[in-house]
């Protein structure tokens, strides 16, 4: 059965809570399907099954208008729990309830903690899902009467190593935090092995990134800003960890919970990433407003990004979410590669491009600054880059 589609649908019946049926998305085994029926309760009159196996991927609910999931989770299924995994990066704000067929109170537990709103059992027993999902959709109603908008997240993506994205990304970040009124831009840095943008922006402290996402329940706004970093450049700074950590130890649920904070209180939040992919990777850029890839006019730079962006591609990211940054372009009247072609290789267009001022970039990377100066064509082409992003964002943050 073809997943995404609606395979059984209720009756609209107007909902009590504004006057139109919540949509409510049940995704489930199809044997657990067909004992399902019909629910009488008027409030969930917008529910729609889908049939799909645990772990099948959800690539047609992912633009889909979503109250409530009801998903079923497979114990001892990775695959499973990373389908629950992604569709809550891309959606943080719709609750989900998890339908478990022999639930160990170990993985209920962590399922509770990881931020999904309740469990019930399968086979269904109707009175437990009908009772569930109202109580879920009642406690999401009141939430969302103040639940402020999630800031725009920028995550910038290296198409190999040396290209320069930490430092489009920390150009990126300051540019972005002079557009606007409130508190800034969040620069996290999420190279928990090497990152740099601590030194790159000489933002001084103890704390890191890595402390908010082992917070757990601690994890709150006081936590925040203890831990964010503060230099010259004004903007506060999520450092990478002092130690070398494990990147496969990092848990999933406790970083989208992290950076669903950061974006509830920052007007921005950019992400220097590592060049590894890792699950918890995937997830944060299919969370993310906009992916910026980071590229170079070299054959290197653009096979690699050619296969980073067949990765975004299949795991359903759309492509107007994806942008090509072209770094280190020198500004001469022949070139062997152009911008068009660029774009023409990857099947991208190219947001725009940066020019290469290396010993004015390199100096002040290695004090601890941001280049600047009206006559720099460096700053000039990041502050060109930013403004179209927010372009792209107008509308859509308050």
């Amino acid at each position: 059965m073809t997943m995404g589609r609606a395979d059984h649908q209720f009756s609209a019946v107007q909902d009590a809570r504004n006057g139109q049926a919540a949509d409510i998305a049940l995704v489930v085994s199809a044997h657990f399907a067909r004992g399902i029926g019909r629910l009488d309760d008027a409030r969930l009159a917008g529910l729609k099954i889908h049939e799909a196996m645990p772990g099948e991927p959800l690539a047609s609910l992912h633009d889909a208008r979503i109250d409530l999931m009801v998903m079923e989770v497979a114990p001892g299924e990775p695959a499973s729990l990373e389908r629950l995994s992604q569709f809550h990066a891309r959606h943080p704000d719709v609750p989900i309830i998890a339908a478990i067929h022999d639930a160990s109170l170990a993985l209920v537990r962590r399922l509770l903690h990881e931020g999904v709103a309740d469990v019930v059992g399968l086979p269904f027993d109707r009175e437990e899902l009908s009772g569930a999902m109202v109580q879920v959709l009642s406690q999401s109603a009141r939430r969302n009467v103040d639940t402020p908008r999630l800031a725009p997240m920028v995550a910038v993506m290296q198409s190999i190593g040396g290209c320069g994205a930490t430092t489009i990304a920390t150009h990126l970040a300051a540019a972005l935090s002079g557009a606007g009124e409130g508190r800034g831009v969040a620069m996290v840095d999420l190279d928990l092995q090497f990152g740099s943008v601590a030194e790159s922006l000489s933002a001084n402290g103890r704390g890191s990134v890595q402390d908010l996402i082992e917070a757990g329940n601690r994890l709150d706004a006081e936590l925040v800003a203890a831990i964010a970093r503060s230099g010259p450049s004004g903007i506060d700074v999520f450092a990478a960890p002092e130690e070398i950590r494990v990147l496969e130890d990092v848990s999933t649920e406790r970083l989208i919970a992290v950076l669903d904070l950061l974006r509830r209180h920052y007007r921005h939040v950019v992400l220097d990433l590592p060049s590894n992919i890792t699950n918890w990777l995937i997830v944060s850029l299919m969370g993310a407003d906009a992916i910026v890839m980071v590229v170079e006019m070299s054959i290197a730079s653009l096979r690699q990004a050619q296969r980073r962006l067949n990765l975004l591609r299949s795991i359903g990211i759309p492509p107007e979410q994806i942008h090509i940054v072209v770094n280190r372009v020198e500004r001469r009247l022949f070139r062997t590669i152009g911008l068009d072609d660029v774009a023409q290789t990857l099947g991208q267009p190219v947001l725009g491009s940066v020019a290469l001022e290396a010993p004015v970039v390199t100096s002040a990377r290695d004090r601890g600054e941001l280049v600047s100066g009206r006559r720099s064509r460096f700053v000039s082409d990041i502050d060109a880059i930013a403004t179209r992003l927010g372009g792209i964002w107008q509308g859509e943050v308050a």
